[in-house]
């Protein structure tokens, strides 16, 4: 397949987008700080996520919930009665069991079906369910992390997939009188199989329950990544929860093409699947796909498979996952069309989104349909369940995160740099940390604004209906040991925008040293299909004369046009390692912690200083 690149994207016009009229109102304070509050009306019907589970379980039955691959690939459904049947015996099995109003649960395991079964069991007598990362139980080898959760929530009941995988987990921690769920390989006397649990009759004690359950009441504690020491459980409401989905919707919404449909692979312990995607599957009575993909090198091929059997109205991901469906569009039309047939925007989160990726993108929906999807995005926090900002109009450049949701009020306090300081207040912030009212106190500033740690810049000074632009980190960004200040967020994306298709990630280096440089992870099958060799080594790419002067060009042109030594990058170490998950290098959704990377690669970072064999010097 050929595109044309030679063409001017600009001059050919976006797919309509099913977005409401802007509206803004902005407290220009005396201070310099500006509190933005938007007033479009959002439609809260004031109904917790299992009332709209239960409704959709009485008025469509047969609709299905979930789907998921069968070990034959076929896809596998759970309707809504089902999943209803099979929440209420949970239910039931718990209040059997001593477990009561504002007890805590945790979700040890990956999204599934018994899963979502059982957080809505939880959720439908009161109960707090607790999704936690699988990698504190899988990947760490000495379950600190898990342990840490379990002491501060001390949990009353306990839900993993594979008795067998978490077994080593299980052990870590002291379950007695916890009640333990299992769906697979359950060998052990002390744990109760998910068939066993499903199989108790519901009683009248569940409608009580579920009777007493309010829009104040805690509805989930969600773990914050960890990647800046112990994860803190972030307390979500049932009402912060319910208003965060009317606000977004109040904001821009595609129609479904018949049943609401949605297919993700982000995990449900994080607040963007499971808040931002699945609880919108429940409010929509749609079927949330369980996509068993993920944006990295061997596992993306099941996303692509999916999506060329699952039509769309909207698509969001992380800029990664995006990189990867383009490399895979651009050689394949019928993918492509079926892409985009039905699609009204995209969503990209979780980090920038590279100039060169949108144009590709734009070039892709251009040969498919004649027209440019839009590239939308948001921005939030697992404190605020989660959204904050949406941008819901198009646009021709990235980083712009829109207007706020309505009903949230946003403040930007100015720092000396000329970015202000993002902070929030509204009904879906959370009120705290759960069991830390040290860490909630600091949290807060002296008006009760949420302190979400990021800065943002007016994309127009004195207009802020043109939106806020995403302007980094507060803790990832640094200063050269000239005093010269790096936005490291924004190089980021800008390097590597320019260093694609071949480059996949990149961190920057620069703190208290004379110029940047960075670490970057190639993209080994897009090197391949470049250097025309689909046998070529990791290790071959790396040192390949071809690839290695072509990266020198690429960076060399993008220096031309960033001159000044907060821009400039002057020396590349190609990374050979991927970023690790179980280090917290890497987030379950794809994110690269710049912070954590840098300390883990620490002997690169003092290689590329020193120069070697390995080093790519822009000037030589």
């Amino acid at each position: 397949m050929k595109i044309a690149t030679e063409m001017d994207v600009s001059t050919i016009a976006f797919r309509p987008l099913p977005a409401r009229e802007r509206k803004l109102e902005v407290d220009w304070r005396p201070d310099g700080s500006v509190v933005l509050f938007n007033p479009t009306p959002f439609d809260d019907d004031g109904r917790t996520i299992p009332q709209m589970f239960r409704h959709w379980s009485e008025t469509l039955p047969d609709r299905p919930m979930l789907a998921r691959r069968g070990p034959d690939r076929a896809w596998q459904t759970l309707t809504y009665r089902n999943a209803r049947l099979q929440a209420d015996a949970i239910g039931e099995t718990l209040l059997q069991t001593g477990f009561s109003k504002g007890d805590i649960a945790l979700i040890l395991s990956p999204s599934s079906f018994e899963f979502a079964s059982f957080l809505l069991g939880v959720m439908s007598i009161g109960g707090i369910a607790a999704p936690v990362s699988p990698a504190y139980s899988l990947l760490s080898t000495d379950h600190g992390k898990l342990k840490s959760i379990f002491e501060r929530t001390r949990p009353r009941a306990i839900f993993v997939q594979d008795a067998g995988a978490f077994e080593k987990a299980l052990a870590a921690i002291d379950l007695r009188d916890v009640l333990v769920i299992a769906v697979d390989n359950v060998k052990r006397e002390n744990i109760m199989t998910f068939a066993e649990a499903i199989s108790t009759a519901a009683s009248d004690r569940v409608e009580a329950a579920f009777s007493t359950v309010t829009p104040d009441d805690v509805a989930k504690i969600l773990f914050t990544s960890g990647s800046t020491g112990w994860p803190k459980g972030v307390i979500n409401t049932h009402r912060m929860m319910s208003i965060n989905l009317a606000q977004g919707a109040a904001m821009i919404k595609a129609e479904p093409l018949d049943v609401p449909t949605m297919l993700s692979w982000l995990p449900w312990h994080h607040t963007a699947g499971g808040n931002g995607m699945f609880n919108t599957n429940i409010r929509d009575g749609g079927t949330y796909y369980i996509d068993d993909g993920k944006p990295i090198p061997g596992q993306f091929n099941e996303t692509i498979a999916n999506l060329r059997e699952i039509r769309l109205t909207s698509y969001g991901d992380m800029p990664a996952a995006f990189a990867m469906l383009a490399d895979a569009m651009e050689t394949d039309d019928d993918l492509r069309d079926t892409f985009f047939s039905s699609l009204a925007f995209l969503v990209y989160s979780g980090a920038s989104l590279p100039r060169e990726l949108l144009e590709r993108y734009y070039r892709l929906s251009i040969a498919a349909t004649g027209q440019r999807v839009a590239f939308l995005t948001g921005y939030g926090a697992t404190e605020t369940s989660p959204g904050v900002a949406m941008l819901t109009w198009a646009r021709e450049d990235t980083g712009n995160i829109g207007l706020p949701y309505p009903g949230l009020h946003v403040k930007l306090v100015p720092l000396p740099d000329g970015r202000f300081d993002v902070r929030v207040k509204g009904p879906n912030v959370t009120p705290g940390y759960y069991n830390e009212p040290q860490t909630t106190a600091a949290a807060f500033d002296e008006e009760d604004f949420y302190r979400m740690g990021d800065a943002v810049r007016l994309v127009e000074d004195g207009n802020p209906l043109e939106g806020m632009r995403f302007a980094g980190r507060v803790t990832e960004d640094f200063k050269l040991m000239t005093g010269t200040f790096v936005n490291a967020t924004a190089l980021r994306a800008d390097v590597a925008g320019a260093l694609m298709p071949l480059v996949r990630d990149v961190v920057v280096t620069g703190h208290d040293r004379p110029y940047l440089g960075i670490l970057a992870w190639p993209a080994f099958d897009a090197c391949r299909a470049f250097l025309q060799d689909t046998a070529a080594t990791e290790e071959t790419i790396i040192n390949s004369d071809i690839i290695r002067s072509t990266i020198r060009k690429r960076i060399a042109a993008y220096n031309r046009e960033n001159d000044v030594s907060s821009r400039r990058v002057e020396r590349v170490v190609l990374l050979e390692e991927p970023p690790s998950i179980d280090a917290n290098e890497m987030t379950d959704k794809g994110y690269v912690n710049q912070r954590i990377s840098l300390e883990r690669r620490n002997t690169d970072v003092e290689m590329l200083y020193a120069g070697g064999i390995r080093v790519i010097s822009i000037r030589d």
